[in-house]
């Protein structure tokens, strides 16, 4: 466990193996929610209910699909004007 700890600089970060693990399941929940609820959303239903429009099969696939090849954000690219950066809000 420490091996873990040291590994990922939980020290240095302010977390703990529970944390992580419990923000990665919320994570893949709420992900696994998107890619069934996308297709409902986007479904339309005539008034007999019956659901017309695009498939759900092949939007939840597209979702899918398009999460997974989502790359992440090269968040050291991005180039900020000090007019631009927020100022934290102080606690009520």
């Amino acid at each position: 466990m420490d091996a873990i700890a040291s590994y990922f600089k939980f020290a240095e970060r302010g977390t703990s193996l529970s944390t992580e693990v419990r923000a990665g399941v919320t994570t893949f929940a709420v992900m696994a929610y998107i890619i069934f609820l996308n297709p409902l959303i986007l479904g339309v239903t005539n008034a007999d209910g019956v659901l017309v429009g695009p498939d759900p099969v092949a939007v939840g696939a597209g979702t899918a699909f398009m999460t997974a090849s989502r790359r992440p954000a090269r968040t050291s690219r991005v180039m900020t004007r000090p007019s631009m950066t927020m100022t934290p809000i102080a606690p009520c």
